[in-house]
């Protein structure tokens, strides 16, 4: 009984081995396939000119960018407007704590 053991996991190592890189395999193989498959539909659209996704995806990009670069611009227009309210408000309170201490 004692010999059994280690003689079945020498046995039974490679097969699982072999297996786990048998469905590894199959997997890339799967999913190579669908690749494949979709980009013969997607140039099959290009040539035929139904491809109104991707004209759309390259006009829209340049809209995209515009945006972005807007909305980074008015998040730092806000951030210094935000830092000015705060030089604001510590003026304030340094005038009120100056007119406290003299009582003015």
């Amino acid at each position: 009984m004692k010999d059994l053991i280690p003689l079945l996991q020498t046995a039974i190592g490679p097969v699982i081995l072999i297996s786990g890189v048998g469905l590894l395999l199959l997997s890339m193989t799967n999913r190579f396939g669908r690749i494949i498959d979709r980009s013969r539909i997607l140039a099959h659209e290009m040539r035929s000119g139904s491809a109104r996704r991707g004209r759309w995806a390259s006009s829209g990009a340049g809209l995209v960018t515009v945006l972005f670069s807007a909305c980074l611009l008015t998040l730092i227009a806000s951030l210094v407007a935000f830092l000015q309210e705060i030089n604001e408000s510590l003026s304030a309170l340094k005038l009120a704590l100056y007119a406290e201490r003299h009582d003015l």
